[in-house]
Order: C-alpha cells, then structure tokens, then sequence
C-alpha cells in the first residue's frame, strides 16, 4: 500500500519510503492535519531534548520526552513514539547514556523529516 501522507506531504518530486515517518493514520485524510502539525513542531522538541539532555536534566529531559511521545502517538508515528518513550524510560531510571543514543537516532530520523519536507506553498 502506498504511504499517502508521504507521497502527499514529505515528498519533493519522487516517491518517498522513510519507514521512521510512516504514520499509522495515514489512510485517514482527516488525520493530515494532525501529522502535518506534529512535522512542523518536531525539529523544535528535538532541540529541546538534545539542550536538555546535554545540561543532563534529567527531570525536564523525562518532560520533554513525554511530550514528543504523546504528539507522535497523536500523529500515529510509532517509531518515533516508541523511542521517544524509551528515552522518557531512560530519564526516570537515571541512564542518560541510553538516553543520549536514543536522541542521536530521534535527530536522524528528523533530520529525515527536514531533508523530505516539500517546499513551502506561497498563494
């Protein structure tokens, strides 16, 4: 099946297949909005959590964790949802080590987000 959401709203000409962006709600047309809103606030609660991290807050990295998590499961993004509360795991059990891989591989998988974003649409 065909990721409609990122044909429609990661792609930049060709077909896009980035697996850690799949959305779960996809086949939803109502759910774009939600996904699309959840793209644009991303990079901004990944440079957040990496800030914090790197203070080693480990109170404010378990916050922010939560929320990246709880906008992801909002927008279906399961890859994103599951590392994020992984990392939330990490913060409460004090292993900010883990912690710090499984941000290195959420910043991937925004920097995939960023790279794949169309161009802004001007009226």
């Amino acid at each position: 099946m065909k990721d409609q959401y990122l044909d429609s709203h990661l792609n930049s000409g060709q077909q896009t297949t980035i697996p850690e962006l799949a959305s779960d709600l996809r086949a939803d047309p109502r759910m774009a909005p939600v996904i699309e809103v959840f793209m644009a606030e991303f990079p901004i609660l990944m440079e957040r959590i990496s800030a914090i991290a790197n203070q080693q807050n480990l109170q404010d990295l378990k916050s922010s964790a939560h929320r990246l998590k709880g906008a992801a499961g909002s927008a279906g993004l399961t890859r994103i949802y599951d590392l994020a509360g992984r990392v939330e795991e990490c913060a409460i059990n004090h292993r900010l080590e883990v912690a710090l891989s499984l941000i290195d591989e959420l910043n991937r998988i925004c920097r995939l987000a960023i790279r794949n974003k169309p161009p802004s649409k001007t009226r």
